[in-house]
């Protein structure tokens, strides 16, 4: 839990702190990110989550904060059990290694890492409505000119923390 806090906290310090839009620093991101895998921009593509449905009166609307994001596709095989749980097609039992990536990156506060923000699917592929697509976030570090994960909290679909008892629970790790 601490770790989670640690993240808290720094998302709140740079709420007001715009988006990275140096798309040099965004591939760099991606490529620690997503080690060993090819990485492209998809030019002139926008995905948009279709508008949440409130369910009560306390629920509170917001617009999309990466709908106007930049798609990156990621090509790999899925590298832990909720990309594996993502990227699969119930019916013909086919899993997908093409992901579609949308992401925006900050600024860490008061050093030089970056907090990345990602939420992804896979593209072609028809997993249980438990994991459409997954939420991410990252903390990079800027170790010798280059871009190291740090931490990594997988998120729920609805962006919200997994229990510590669900099996995707963060603090994740991919395996190397």
């Amino acid at each position: 839990m601490p770790r989670f806090l640690l993240f808290l906290v720094a998302t709140l310090a740079i709420a007001e702190t715009p988006p990275i839009a140096d798309e040099s620093l965004r591939m760099n991101a991606l490529h620690a990110i997503f080690p060993g895998m090819q990485i492209s921009l998809v030019p002139g593509k926008r995905l948009s989550d279709p508008p949440a449905k409130k369910t009560g009166p306390y629920e509170l609307d917001s617009p999309d904060p990466l709908a106007t994001a930049n798609i990156y596709r990621v090509i790999g095989k899925p590298t832990n059990e909720a990309e594996r749980d993502a990227s699969g097609q119930l019916m013909r039992l086919k899993i997908s290694n093409t992901r579609l990536v949308r992401f925006q990156i900050f600024r860490w506060p008061k050093t030089t890492g970056l907090l990345a923000v990602l939420r992804y699917a896979f593209e072609d592929a028809s997993p249980s409505m438990a994991c459409p697509s997954i939420g991410l976030l990252v903390q990079l570090a800027n170790v010798d000119g280059t871009l190291k994960v740090g931490e990594q909290y997988l998120l729920g679909n609805d962006a919200s923390l997994f229990p510590s008892s669900h099996p995707h629970a963060g603090p994740h790790r991919r395996r190397r």
